[in-house]
């Protein structure tokens, strides 16, 4: 290790390792004390247990000390982390030190016309289609590269608006301490009323809603990086093929008329105002090919790693994993010939 730190700040983690150290044989290369310590020797062992205790208080120290600046920074209105869209900073040419924040020429204007746009009454679809039509930059390019082409997108627009910063409030840890240093481009009036509109208080909100597809949320498009969600396909011809007369629609035991059949699908939803529907699957084919490749992962050799060790009772408790994912998913198990055993999901 380059130093003891670098085990653990933590003395009960970094007091774990020396013991395991010790129990294995291993000794332990100190690169700041250009020495070798044997986790087995009296003397070696009180030096790391030392470090260990030091780490931890070190580190304790800092974080505090961090977050008293934080707060400290946030009570005088200062901004803190990644720039603010629709402002600029100005700092000073020689110390670097932030002199003020002050609308963005291009940018401000956006956030104050989607603020007015959203009171009178348009959708975040309508707007994010088109600031995404007009070529208008988004407020923050993801990390991501599959999805930096998604553009504007509703909830960006709605997130965006919900910020404190627009009104001129700073805000630390969720709560508004204080005045911001910058101007506001939403009046604070405006913005208060701005996010009754958006979140209503009478409108119940819950995030206990129960999954119902298995990808829902997490399978992306390959090509643009959008979410993608449940559609319903037609499962059969609605027209004759040999005159193009509508069928009739199919009736029950009753005589009364049933939907047309049809199965459900997970569809590439794009971005408004932008291409979408690059990709479509059946949902039963999809959560078919992810099952058994994770399955396939689950019966891997690295899987045993996430786990522990062969011998102390691995075997079992993944050999249980296995029987109870092929239960709740209702799956058979193929041999090592399928083709599920010959994917690797990445870690």
């Amino acid at each position: 290790m380059w130093e003891s730190s670098r085990g653990s700040r933590r003395t009960g983690e970094l007091f774990d390792l020396i013991e395991l150290c010790e129990e294995r044989g291993i000794r332990i290369w100190l690169a700041t004390h250009g020495r070798l310590y044997d986790p087995a020797n009296a003397r070696d062992r009180r030096s790391l247990l030392e470090d260990a205790v030091d780490s931890e208080y070190e580190s304790a120290k800092t974080s505090k000390r961090l977050k008293r600046d934080l707060r400290s920074n946030a009570e005088k209105g200062r901004p803190r982390g990644r720039k603010i869209y629709g402002y600029r900073r100005v700092k000073d040419a020689e110390t670097g030190a932030l002199i003020r924040v002050k609308p963005h020429e291009e940018e401000a204007p956006i956030v104050q016309e989607a603020a007015r746009r959203i009171l009178a009454g348009e959708t975040f679809y309508a707007i994010a289609k088109d600031f995404n039509e007009r070529g208008i930059p988004p407020r923050r390019n993801t990390f991501k590269t599959h999805r930096q082409g998604l553009g504007w997108t509703p909830p960006a627009i709605k997130q965006m608006l919900t910020m404190a910063a627009y009104a001129a409030k700073r805000q630390h840890r969720g709560a508004i301490i204080c005045e911001a240093m910058w101007p506001a481009l939403i009046d604070p009036t405006q913005w208060e009323k701005l996010q009754n509109v958006m979140s209503p208080p009478e409108r119940k909100r819950t995030n206990d809603w129960p999954a119902r597809h298995l990808l829902t949320g997490i399978a992306t498009c390959g090509v643009c990086g959008a979410p993608m969600r449940i559609e319903k396909q037609n499962a059969g011809r609605r027209k004759d093929k040999t005159t193009g007369e509508p069928l009739s629609r199919p009736l029950n035991e009753h005589g009364d008329e049933l939907s047309y059949p049809s199965y459900n699908t997970y569809i590439c939803v794009g971005a408004p105002g932008k291409t979408g529907f690059h990709v479509a699957m059946r949902d039963s084919h999809l959560d078919k090919v992810v099952t058994e490749l994770f399955l396939a992962r689950l019966d891997g050799p690295e899987f045993l790693t996430a786990l522990g060790e062969r011998g102390k009772g691995t075997d079992d408790e993944r050999r249980a994993l296995l029987a109870q994912e092929q239960s709740k998913r209702g799956c058979v198990r193929q041999g090592p010939s399928s083709s599920a055993t010959r994917w690797r999901i990445g870690r």
